[in-house]
């Protein structure tokens, strides 16, 4: 039996409105995504770290079959461009990307201890000099760490911001620190030794000064990036000892007013790399790419890809306000780049057949597999990993609609 407009004797509007009621659940249906494969420069493994609002990926690739050398990439929604190295460097890496498609990253050489700081302007590279940058806003202001020589201590980590001129950073008491990331705003993020002998916190660094983030109740935190909002991401040690993916909200003054433990999708492990304006956060959880939304928690993103696509995501490392992802995955024995997009028109979430129209096939395959463990093409639309009520409500709220 088809239940279509009122053939069957029930209301379909009235059946899944009471029912969404009765679960406590919202009539909404989670968003699913396409994938694009950005390939290689040649070789056989590719990583994206960055994306910009355009949808300019950057990232680093492996240049030939057989060979270890690796070369930052830009995408440019067509093809990825290889972007070299300085000086006869035989390694780079793209880090970021700005709205003016500025891009930056270290040009190196395995066991040197110095990186050189590259900045590629419509493909060519600069030299910003010796330090490792990581982040550049939309005023070009860039971020990173260098390694200088402290009498005492020897070659340490010091956080570093480059804006024509390279500033080093202090501490928070220890001896080391890193930026990682920096707003529009000039605030910036990282992680720095509160002592010389404990592990690192945290920290946002405004006007100069560096405040610590704290952690989740555990010892060490890192604070990977953070938004114009004022929302800062990262890991932390929580009390029980596990590693965890955090979001740190911050007031105007930089003062955290909340410490939010973001879970993990089931091992234990969780790491948050990028947050977005809206505040859409992107991570890994145990070699799976996450998504994380204050609505929805952490979701598994490779729940959301469509039926078949032969792709397992690993790791999840930007976001831009479009709610586009990139990162890395497995597709067809190798590890590439790729970059998600929101799906756009009628959401395909619950149709599990995959025939283009959400009916009473897909209910069947639902309830065949309902109070079990299932994927998501077995009904398991939520990727938690079971198929239960809520899953029925999220297939009821699209039910007799058809994919675009």
């Amino acid at each position: 039996m088809r239940w279509n407009h009122d053939k069957s004797g029930i209301h379909r509007k009235t059946f899944r409105t009471c029912l969404a009621l009765v679960l406590g659940v919202a009539p909404a249906a989670a968003g699913s995504y396409t994938i694009t494969d950005l390939g290689t420069l040649g070789g056989d493994v590719s990583t994206a770290f960055g994306l910009n609002a355009a949808g300019q990926v950057v990232g680093q690739s492996t240049v030939a079959i057989g060979q270890e050398n690796i070369h930052a990439f830009v995408f440019d929604g067509t093809q990825m461009h290889d972007l070299g190295a300085l000086g006869g460097d035989p390694h780079s890496i793209g880090f970021a990307i700005n709205a003016a498609g500025q891009i930056v990253g270290p040009s190196f050489t395995l066991g040197e201890l110095t990186s050189h700081a590259a900045r590629w302007d419509n493909l060519s590279p600069t030299s910003l000099g010796d330090f490792l940058p990581r982040d550049i806003n939309d005023h070009g202001t860039v971020v990173g760490h260098a390694n200088v020589q402290i009498a005492g201590l020897g070659y340490v980590h010091r956080a570093a911001v480059y804006d024509g001129t390279l500033t080093l950073l202090g501490t928070l008491g220890g001896d080391s620190s890193e930026a990682y990331a920096i707003n529009n705003a000039g605030w910036i993020v990282g992680a720095a030794s509160p002592n010389a002998d404990d592990p690192p916190h945290a920290f946002v660094a405004i006007g100069g000064v560096l405040h610590d983030l704290g952690t989740l109740g555990g010892a060490m935190s890192l604070a990977c990036d953070i938004n114009d909002q004022g929302q800062a991401v990262g890991l932390s040690r929580t009390a029980g000892g596990q590693l965890h993916a955090v979001l740190f909200e911050l007031d105007a003054a930089g003062n955290v007013t909340a410490r939010i433990d973001l879970g993990e999708l089931g091992g234990g492990y969780s790491r948050a790399a990028a947050v977005n304006n809206a505040g859409q956060v992107v991570g890994t959880s145990d070699d799976r790419a996450f998504l994380w939304t204050a609505g929805d928690g952490m979701i598994d993103l490779n729940t959301r890809l469509p039926a078949g696509s032969g792709w397992q995501l690993v790791r999840a490392n930007g976001i831009n306000d479009a709610g586009q992802i990139v990162g890395q995955g497995w597709i067809g024995g190798h590890l590439h780049a790729f970059l998600l997009t929101p799906s756009t028109g009628t959401t395909c979430t619950g149709d599990l057949n995959a025939d283009g129209t959400i009916d009473t096939a897909d209910l069947a395959i639902l309830l065949a597999h309902f109070g079990a463990a299932a994927a998501p093409d077995q009904g398991d639309l939520d990727g938690n990993g079971t198929v239960d009520l809520t899953d029925l409500a999220t297939l009821l709220t699209v039910f007799g609609t058809n994919c675009p």
